[in-house]
């Protein structure tokens, strides 16, 4: 029984840390290439909307729980 419930254990942690990793990838892309693509025609407004809204996920994230990488997009 114990064996049973470390995989269960085992599996939600690698699930958890594979939508975090696509939350990740999406907020990368949001901030990143959303860029690109909003500057030419001149509404960078709705990427400060994007970044509040980065900025409240990094607020709700533990800094202990962040690689350098997520805690170096976290300051730019």
């Amino acid at each position: 029984m114990t064996l049973t419930l470390a995989l269960f254990a085992l599996r939600a942690e690698e699930r958890a840390e594979r939508r975090q990793a696509q939350a990740e990838a999406l907020l990368e892309y949001m901030v990143g290439d959303l860029r690109a693509s909003l500057e030419p025609i001149g509404r960078l407004d709705l990427l400060e909307q994007v970044s509040d809204e980065a900025m409240r996920y990094f607020s709700t994230v533990d800094a202990g729980e962040l690689s350098f990488d997520e805690l170096g997009r976290q300051t730019e």
